[in-house]
């Protein structure tokens, strides 16, 4: 009979759980498979997906309980990195929706407005155009590629339970990311220098 100590299975947990939390917290926030268009279903899946793929490459978790307070408090902290990575690529979509609908209102379209199917909200019809044109120079681009390095790295600079929120991994993680929202500056600054 196959008998595993408390120490395999918080073992197994860790491994896999841990960049599970922060995988599926990435997918659920960022903007082109985190929006209502994907079905959450999907999401978990894709999440579930790349943790098998990704989890044997990843270094040594740190062994935990799996219903002990410490392990409540990794998960919390995974959640809250995959989270600020998907902002971050919010916030570069983002920017080109703000564009779209000042370009929009100083051009006297301000009235033309439709329901943005992704985010819920209306937005001008020339910020969804933006929006769309931006997920395809993304896509072809292969920006969620790259995005997916940015996780990948995510755990070198981040590892899991190392503190992740101190004054050093945080620059770490501002500096490995903060390409995408420059580059979106430097795409939208023709926009807002038009206006």
């Amino acid at each position: 009979m196959l008998e595993l100590s408390n120490a395999q299975i918080g073992g197994w947990v860790a491994q896999f759980m841990l960049p599970l939390f922060r995988i599926a917290a990435l997918l659920m926030s960022m903007p082109i498979i985190g929006t209502q268009l994907v079905p959450t279903r999907v999401r978990l899946y894709l999440a579930l997906a790349i943790t098998l793929l990704l989890a044997p490459t990843l270094g040594p978790m740190p062994l935990v309980e799996a219903l002990s307070l410490r392990a409540l408090l990794l998960i919390a902290e995974q959640i809250l990195i995959g989270v600020m990575l998907g902002f971050v690529l919010q916030l570069f979509f983002h920017v080109f929706i703000v564009s779209g609908q000042l370009l929009a209102m100083q051009m006297g379209l301000g009235f033309a407005s439709m329901v943005d199917p992704a985010n819920g909200i209306s937005v001008t019809v020339l910020a969804q155009y933006f929006t769309v044109l931006l997920t395809l120079v993304f896509l072809a681009s292969n920006g969620h590629l790259a995005m997916l390095e940015v996780l990948l790295e995510s755990f070198r600079y981040l590892p899991a339970g190392s503190g992740a929120f101190g004054p050093e991994p945080s620059w770490t993680l501002v500096s490995a990311a903060s390409w995408l929202f420059l580059s979106g500056l430097l795409l939208a600054l023709p926009t807002v220098i038009a206006l």
